[in-house]
């Protein structure tokens, strides 16, 4: 059984980087073995860019694990998910 390590990618209007960056991280598990990554997108409400609806998308294609949206900042996201 893989053990998994859970990324939190916080975003604000995001959109030109976020497929990118997902796709980056999880390209990451071939460095290693034994592990599964799970990316967390959590998506500042304020965030206009449609991000949020990326996020959906490749949540919906197992790109990453979940997309959420919430508190305003960066930070404020990280935090929010580290604390679930």
């Amino acid at each position: 059984m893989k053990k998994i390590v859970s990324v939190v990618l916080p975003t604000y209007n995001e959109k030109a980087n976020i497929e990118n960056t997902v796709e980056k991280v999880l390209n990451q598990e071939k460095n290693l073995p034994g592990w599964e990554i799970h990316v967390v997108i959590a998506d500042d409400i304020r965030s206009s860019d449609g991000t949020y609806r990326i996020a959906q998308n490749l949540s919906q294609k197992n790109s990453c694990r979940e997309a959420k949206r919430g508190c305003c900042g960066k930070e404020a996201q990280a935090t929010e998910q580290f604390q679930k």
